[in-house]
């Protein structure tokens, strides 16, 4: 009986022993868990994470960036509609044109591709992939497509995350647009951050979602990159506010292809000059032409080329090489330093120029891409051939 008592007490000890040992680690957990969130709290009031950190660069390669596959997939049918749909957006047709003269003797090179959609429709990059063997990094914030997006199997590192207009990162709300019918157009998740788009399908409504955020220096730095040969951007809206935290002097961009709406287009009423199937220049040589057209034809200029895009990527050391004049347009900008500027051959005087559409004709609405050539579109001044020259009227 005493030896039964004896064991009785042992084994209630050794309950209690391990009761407390357990309520002390917990506690030590708990205190634990206070001092890192202590220490995280001071740390956070050093203030944002610099875009350079090293740590913040390890934990971008491990949870945002994901490598290119190791094998490229058969395309689907899909990348293939995808690619022929493509080329009824002239928008589409005249960076295909640039990228043509530019690039078809270079070697392959590093793209990047801001607002990549699902990789293959509208796609800047997929024929650099396809027919040079470039590779380069696709960015795109919307859920949606970046789930067709890593499924293209593309050439390229992806990655699911938005572009910072800060030099830091940070985490925003995308407006993602829906509209109630099975398949929704392009156009409805090409423009999910946008407020209002016009002329959308009926049934449009509208979700928010937390998205993370990164300046593209981080991007680049985390995978080892100061070299980019040519950077689409097309984030619908904030272009200038990221280019302005850019660190141009740290890493190279040869070719920047920017998409850049203004809001004065929405200011613009009873205009009478639509459509131009001429060049402003060329209209302007006309004196019969009335002075509301004129003054209509400037008006439509200053919304295609915003001089406050065009005079910063002057200040930073670019030549403005051409441009879609259309009410979205894209304008094409050439780092002077570099090769591909060198093979140009414009005349210094002409380094600083700061219109292209005064050039070329402007379609403000729109049209038919078969009935439109890469003749239209191009500056005369560097098309056919990218050599400067003097163009032949139009």
């Amino acid at each position: 009986m005493k030896y039964l008592a004896f064991v009785v007490i042992i084994l209630g000890a050794s309950f209690y022993a391990m009761l407390f040992s357990k309520m002390f680690d917990e506690k030590a957990s708990i205190q634990e868990t206070l001092n890192d969130k202590r220490q995280e709290l001071l740390w956070r009031l050093n203030g944002p994470i610099p875009q350079d950190d090293p740590r913040l660069l390890a934990l971008v390669r491990e949870k945002f960036l994901v490598p290119p596959p190791k094998t490229r997939s058969p395309k689907h049918q899909e990348d293939i509609f995808n690619e022929n749909e493509s080329r009824s957006y002239v928008s589409w047709l005249f960076i295909k044109s640039v990228l043509e003269d530019l690039f078809t003797d270079e070697a392959p090179g590093f793209f990047v591709e801001a607002g990549a959609l699902d990789g293959s429709l509208l796609s800047n990059t997929l024929f650099l992939e396809d027919s040079y063997k470039w590779t380069g990094l696709l960015i795109e914030p919307d859920p949606r497509n970046f789930f067709h997006l890593k499924n293209k199997h593309r050439n390229a590192w992806t990655a699911p995350v938005c572009l910072s207009h800060n030099s830091y990162a940070e985490k925003v709300y995308l407006k993602m647009n829906h509209v109630a019918i099975r398949h929704p157009s392009q156009k409805i998740l090409g423009n999910s951050h946008i407020q209002a788009i016009p002329g959308t399908e009926e049934g449009v409504y509208s979700t928010f979602e937390e998205i993370q955020c990164f300046a593209i220096e981080t991007l680049l730095l985390a995978l080892n990159i100061s070299h980019v040969h040519f950077f689409s951007l097309d984030i619908e809206g904030g272009e200038l506010e990221i280019l302005k935290k850019f660190p141009f002097d740290e890493i190279l961009v040869d070719v920047w292809a920017i998409e850049n709406v203004s809001p004065r287009w929405k200011t613009l009423k009873n205009v009478t000059a639509r459509t131009l199937y001429t060049s402003p220049a060329q209209i302007r040589k006309n004196m019969s032409i009335p002075d509301k057209f004129v003054s209509d034809i400037d008006a439509i200029l200053e919304c295609i080329e915003d001089k406050r895009l065009i005079d910063f990527m002057l200040s930073r050391g670019y030549y403005y090489f051409d441009a879609f004049c259309y009410f979205i347009p894209d304008l094409v900008f050439v780092r002077i330093n570099s090769t591909l500027f060198s093979k140009l051959h414009v005349p210094k005087n002409y380094w600083t120029r700061r219109s292209v559409c005064e050039y070329k004709p402007m379609i403000t609405h729109e049209f038919n891409s078969s009935r439109v050539s890469p003749r239209v579109l191009r500056d005369p001044h560097h098309h056919p051939g990218v050599k400067y020259r003097n163009p032949i009227s139009r």
